[in-house]
């Protein structure tokens, strides 16, 4: 292992060789790369279970992809990159799949539904530190519909606004989505569903930061596919808050707020 000093400053590859900073330092350490090469590990026999799990693997990123589309009305509130979060956690549906090979389990989020209830994405301020009071929510399977009922937030009480953002809203979004499993006839993961369900939004109106907003109740309506048998429903509440453009206008605010799966079903 080396240090690098005088003036250079690169991180990644080269060659044999990989630079990066060490965590909590400006220091950055070269060294040479080990393992196995790429090519090795795509044809050597001594690897073959290794290209089994790592063919898995995408169907634990398939999975990723369509929750995020199922939230992609509050993904904006994000404020690190969850994706691999969510990877590891598909990554633990995956090996509950008792029936499939290894090599073709598949996600079965219908399953599993409750590993993914209270998935935040935040890391810095949760949900919960801002909106200081427990949600009543629930989702009936047999209308495709989800109720949130929210509490009246009083700012400074059970509402905290540490940045002073002018307004603020809730977001409720309710979206579905399918298993992934192995199709063998195109020898890939695949949605086990072939329509995709749009996620559908209800929303507060913007309300200013020092004025309360009453008790009040969300519901949303899954609008289609008519069948939602193959599919788990998805409902997700975030906590927006926005600055005004113009009288009818407002811009959210980027990665300020949370947003969080209060259910899964």
């Amino acid at each position: 292992m080396a240090i690098i000093s005088g003036g250079m400053n690169f991180t990644g590859g080269m060659g044999d060789f990989c630079a990066y900073r060490l965590p909590g330092s400006d220091k950055i350490v070269v060294r040479r790369k080990s393992g196995p090469g790429r090519q090795r590990i795509k044809q050597d026999k001594a690897y073959a279970i290794t290209r089994l799990y790592s063919e898995e693997w995408k169907a634990c990123t398939a999975a990723t992809a369509t929750l995020i589309r199922s939230m992609f009305p509050v993904k904006h509130l994000s404020d690190y990159p969850y994706a691999g979060a969510l990877n590891g956690l598909f990554r633990f549906i995956q090996n509950e799949d008792p029936a499939a090979p290894l090599g073709k389990r598949g996600v079965l989020i219908s399953q599993h539904p409750q590993r993914l209830e209270g998935f935040s994405l935040n890391r810095k301020q949760n949900f919960e530190s801002y909106i200081k009071h427990p949600l009543q929510f629930g989702i009936d399977r047999s209308n495709a519909t989800a109720t949130v009922q929210l509490p009246e937030l009083v700012p400074g009480i059970n509402l905290s606004n540490p940045a002073g953002h002018p307004l603020y809203r809730l977001v409720m979004v309710l979206g579905a989505v399918p298993d992934i499993v192995y199709n063998e006839e195109r020898k890939a993961f695949l949605p086990a569903a072939e329509e995709e369900v749009f996620p559908v939004v209800a929303a507060t109106n913007w309300q200013p930061a020092k004025q309360r907003m009453p008790a009040t109740e969300l519901r949303a309506v899954v609008i289609s596919p008519a069948d939602i048998s193959g599919f788990t429903l998805v409902l997700s509440i975030g906590l927006e808050f926005g600055i005004p453009l113009t009288n009818t206008e407002v811009r959210p605010v980027k990665r300020y707020g949370a947003a969080k799966i209060l259910r899964m079903g």
